[in-house]
């Protein structure tokens, strides 16, 4: 009986700025020949800035329209859902790594650059938002110095990260717009930066490998261990 060929396991999905959108590399090599400083620069700018408004801006709509008309607020927790998976990536390219840290360090360096207040509060924000909207159902509370430190969601600019204190609570509020436009200022700083030649080159080898990690198509062997059972029903899909 013939062996059943196994599709090589060093096999990627990414992003070929020819095309401006992904397809199967046979290898990461092949990929990373073509990735260039211009075409990291695109993949930012063309694919995942334009995903992120293409997302972002029609639910705020559609939350707003409806939140009008039935005067109950909506889309607080699923408009920041949509943003803190491209921040985590975000961090993932900066620095080369998928780490919660390299997520913060993102919004401690560009997301400062628009808002100094990031540079002291981006670590509070990644745990509290992210980690409380992604992991569970609502952001995370804490407590420092006896005091509860809690959250506020709201569409109201002027409240955007205007810390507030009481005798026993600091709220941390995030407008939601705000939040979004900071994002974008934030993206777009980061591929200027890839045209400073005294960055550009460790910028590059990051975005590359940082991008290896979200790419690799995971094969059979290894899929099986984690997903045993959708595999066998996949392979015994009649055709």
């Amino acid at each position: 009986m013939k062996k059943e060929q196994e599709i090589p396991h060093r096999m990627i999905y990414a992003y070929d700025p020819n095309t401006n959108d992904f397809k199967i590399f046979q290898n990461p090599d092949d990929w990373k020949a073509q990735m260039t400083t211009e075409g990291a620069k695109n993949y930012l700018a063309k694919h995942l800035m334009e995903s992120v408004k293409n997302e972002f801006t029609p639910a705020k709509k559609a939350y707003i329209e409806d939140t009008t008309k039935t005067k109950v607020g909506k889309g607080f927790f699923g408009s920041l859902r949509i943003l803190f998976p491209t921040i985590t990536f975000l961090g993932t390219l900066y620095k080369g790594k998928d780490k919660s840290k390299n997520a913060i360090y993102f919004m401690e360096k560009y997301m400062g650059d628009v808002n100094p207040k990031y540079k002291h509060v981006s670590d509070l924000i990644y745990k509290v938002y992210r980690h409380g909207l992604m992991h569970t159902q609502m952001p995370k509370v804490s407590e420092i110095k006896g005091k509860i430190v809690g959250w506020k969601i709201t569409y109201n600019d002027n409240e955007h990260l205007n810390i507030s204190e009481s005798n026993d609570m600091v709220t941390i509020p995030i407008s939601l717009n705000s939040f979004y436009q900071d994002l974008i200022k934030a993206v777009k700083k980061y591929i200027n930066d890839f045209d400073d030649p005294k960055k550009n080159s460790e910028l590059l080898k990051n975005f590359r490998e940082g991008f290896l990690e979200m790419a690799e198509v995971v094969n059979e062997s290894k899929l099986r261990k984690k997903c045993p059972k959708g595999v066998r029903y996949i392979r015994n899909l009649r055709r």
